[in-house]
């Protein structure tokens, strides 16, 4: 069954450099989820001072009424 907008969420992680396919992986295995994509990135942070810390950008589409589990879930998997 297709996801309209109206009954989609949106859910973006910042994960450890590598991180990301596994956590992927692991939601696909738990949920069955396939709207899912990672993607590699570099970052700056003025507060740090830190430039080109590598990280990678977990995006997860879901069923509005399945999000909390699945943000629960990512949080206890990932520690946010």
């Amino acid at each position: 069954m297709a996801i309209t907008h109206a009954r989609a969420k949106l859910i973006t992680c910042i994960v450890p450099a590598g991180e990301g396919f596994d956590v992927a992986t692991a939601l696909h295995e738990q949920f069955g989820l396939t709207r899912l994509g990672v993607i590699h990135g570099r970052g700056a942070s003025q507060r740090s001072g830190t430039f080109a810390d590598e990280m990678d950008i977990l995006n997860v589409v879901t069923e509005a009424d399945e999000a909390e589990k699945v943000f629960a879930w990512l949080h206890e998997a990932i520690g946010i």
